[in-house]
């Protein structure tokens, strides 16, 4: 027992295997190889890592029905650095096929590792309709069965009885970390059963559903009429209690209802951009996850944001990230930047460069911390871009080693140095070092 008490406080000790500094308790031992690969990458140089391993209670049975997991979500290019974990968290659910599952992971780079925490319910929400004649769709009748049996109103909202969401969407740029509340955000905005307003419970899909199953969906409707509670469709994952979470809260709070827009953790206001361009959505709040209230930022003045064609506003499908030193949002969208001040309440555009095709669909966007500088990979082009707030221009790098990464979904990790990109179809990760760090 001593011995086994011994190597549990080594491995969850108070060294960095990337430094020498002390850092809290966290939940994945790095490999020692794995950490020495990361740190020997030179400037602008990048690596493919060994296979990833995989880990996580029901791993075994989402790789039996699904294939190697996690598999990369369309419209789902971005992961959650959670620098509690040292982690990058991600979730989304597919256009399509082969799946749309309400799962979360966390890849943990110091030990090449994708661990499933949270496993997802028994159904494969892309498969819960099909196709009667164009344009008309029903629900599958093991649907039906499913949705009678699994969904509940529990805490103010509809979910499954593990607590999961019922049914949803891409990210988008819809995804980031809460360090304050220690929970992955995801503007889950379409395609969910839900009481996150009360119109949605006269949506579309409910009134399909209601056509086949009356009973259980005048009974949903009387459940959340005597327990339900007003929310949005922002969902929480927290790995503390391995569930999903919806907010919920009074108004005044964002529509969350269109995808395209963006989620954003500013860390000098402890608060979570949610900003959206949108014809039937378009505006931008601010979310303070200690006070669970919303505020209505109206930049520029409370200027129209969708009438502004990208002018002054970034458009629809942009990617945005927080730069703590200049203080300032950059957000990408085709050949142009932009940028939000916080202090000033005010974006505007800070340049055009036609190398750059921007998207949240194709392109992944990440600011390098340690270096000061915006990164921006374009497997369509195969260019890896740099941008500098200072400088206000973009460059194109030529990275050593294994070159640029393919189609993907990537994050920052400041505590590696490193920009990581988890390639959709391959089982090695691509990791970038645009500088190494001095001292």
């Amino acid at each position: 027992m001593k011995t086994v008490s011994l190597l549990l406080t080594l491995a969850s000790l108070a060294f960095s295997a990337f430094g020498a500094e002390e850092r809290p308790i966290l939940p994945h031992v790095d490999d020692p190889k794995i950490v020495a690969q990361i740190r020997d990458i030179p400037d602008n140089t990048s690596v493919l890592l060994p296979p990833y391993s995989l880990a996580g209670q029901g791993v075994d049975e989402w790789r039996k029905k699904w294939g190697y997991p996690p598999q990369r979500r369309d419209y789902c290019n971005k992961l959650a650095y959670a620098p509690d974990r040292r982690t990058g968290m991600y979730c989304g659910m597919n256009h399509g096929v082969p799946h749309r599952l309400n799962d979360a992971w966390e890849y943990h780079l110091g030990s090449n590792t994708w661990h499933l925490l949270f496993a997802p319910d028994d159904i494969n929400f892309s498969d819960m309709m099909y196709s009667v004649k164009p344009g008309q769709w029903l629900y599958r009748e093991e649907a039906i069965k499913w949705l009678g049996e699994n969904v509940v109103v529990k805490d103010g909202y509809i979910q499954s009885k593990r607590g999961g969401m019922i049914n949803g969407v891409h990210t988008w740029d819809g995804l980031t970390y809460d360090p304050v509340l220690k929970r992955m955000l995801w503007a889950n905005v379409v395609g969910a059963i839900d009481n996150a307003h009360p119109k949605l419970l006269e949506s579309v899909h409910l009134k399909k559903l209601e056509q086949q199953a009356g009973p259980f969906v005048r009974q949903l409707r009387e459940e959340v009429n005597t327990n339900g509670k007003q929310g949005t469709r922002l969902w929480m994952y927290d790995p503390k209690e391995s569930r999903w979470i919806m907010q919920i809260g009074p108004a005044p709070h964002p529509l969350l209802k269109e995808g395209g827009g963006s989620l954003t953790y500013v860390s000098d206001l402890k608060k979570t951009i949610w900003y959206s361009s949108c014809s039937e959505e378009w505006g931008m709040w601010a979310y303070d996850s200690e006070k669970n209230t919303w505020e209505d930022l109206k930049p520029n003045g409370g200027k129209a944001i969708y009438h502004d064609l990208g002018k002054t506003f970034p458009k629809r499908e942009q990617q945005a990230l927080y730069s703590s030193k200049h203080r300032k949002i950059v957000a990408v969208r085709g050949a142009r930047t932009w940028w939000y001040d916080i202090d000033k309440n005010e974006w505007s555009v800070a340049c055009d460069d036609e190398a750059n095709a921007a998207s949240d669909a194709s392109t992944v966007f990440v600011y390098d911390s340690i270096n000061d500088v915006f990164l921006l990979s374009q497997y369509k082009t195969k260019t890896l871009r740099a941008y500098r707030i200072e400088a206000n221009k973009w460059e194109t790098l030529a990275p050593q080693g294994a070159g640029v990464a393919g189609d993907g979904a990537g994050y920052f990790d400041p505590e590696a140095n490193a920009f990581v990109i988890f390639q959709k179809g391959q089982k090695s990760m691509w990791v970038y070092r645009f500088k190494r760090a001095t001292k």
